[in-house]
């Protein structure tokens, strides 16, 4: 059978348990009922157990929100989501949850309208153009049509003062993520992790890749501590992965890097 072939039944099976273990936990199978499967991907990954704010930047239709009011559920969560649609689904999905509260706008490093590539998957619509090696990797990701949406600093979104800490600072923006962390420079240097989406190759046209992202946020004061990889090539090479920053202790940051 062709890599192809296996790679489709593996990612079926794959689908099928985590289908079976999201409908044993309530939070979970409501999320299901409403189409939305939290990201349970994410449970190899050492976050804090006393995080009590999160920053959930991409959020989608709620998929990491639902998962981390599960495994943290005293937390107050922050989501952002420039897409109209998926963000009508999120607001919906916590409309009796006040500790969860939704942004309707993306970030990133200054205020301006911008054009949001949506895609035929909408999961993967950009602030960049969506370059020929995401559709080739993930069919169906084609540009659908292009949206007018608002992007803001985190920084002068949140009061970084009044968050509880531990923080949480996640970010998956489709390439964006370099631009979201620039400006986010003051709420980042009260968070305890920091969990982005980071591509090896271009999947978005100009988009900074894992070893840019990694460099600005060592050069912080972070150590990377955890990943998971979320595709790879036919021989095994990872193409993108989720990283787990941590704060360094103060006495061993290197700010050479």
């Amino acid at each position: 059978m062709k890599a192809q072939g296996w790679t489709a039944i593996r990612d079926g099976i794959r689908r099928l348990f985590k289908g079976a273990r999201l409908a044993l936990t309530p939070r979970w199978r409501r999320g299901l009922l409403r189409g939305v499967a939290a990201a349970i991907e994410h449970d190899t990954l050492p976050i804090e157990s006393d995080s009590m704010t999160v920053i959930d930047v991409g959020a989608h239709k709620g998929q990491f929100a639902l998962y981390i009011k599960a495994r943290l559920p005293k937390a107050e969560v922050h989501c952002f989501e420039p897409l109209p649609q998926a963000c009508s689904r999120l607001e919906q999905l916590f409309e009796s949850d006040s500790s969860v509260h939704v942004y309707a706008f993306g970030l990133g490093n200054k205020d301006q309208v911008s054009d949001l590539h949506v895609s035929q998957h909408d999961d993967s619509s950009s602030f960049r153009e969506i370059g020929p090696r995401q559709v080739s990797q993930f069919p169906g990701t084609e540009l659908a049509y292009l949206e007018k949406v608002s992007i803001k600093r985190l920084d002068d979104v949140l009061a970084r003062e009044t968050l509880k800490k531990p923080i949480l600072l996640k970010i998956d923006a489709q390439g964006y993520e370099l631009e979201v962390l620039k400006g986010s420079e003051q709420v980042l240097s009260h968070c305890s992790q920091v969990l982005v989406e980071c591509s090896f190759v271009e999947f978005y046209v100009g988009q900074a890749l894992f070893d840019d992202v990694y460099r600005f946020v060592v050069q912080r004061g972070f150590r990377l501590i955890g990943a998971n990889c979320s595709a790879h090539d036919a021989a095994g090479r990872w193409l993108q992965a989720d990283v787990l920053f941590g704060r360094q202790p103060a006495d061993t940051q290197d700010q050479s890097v």
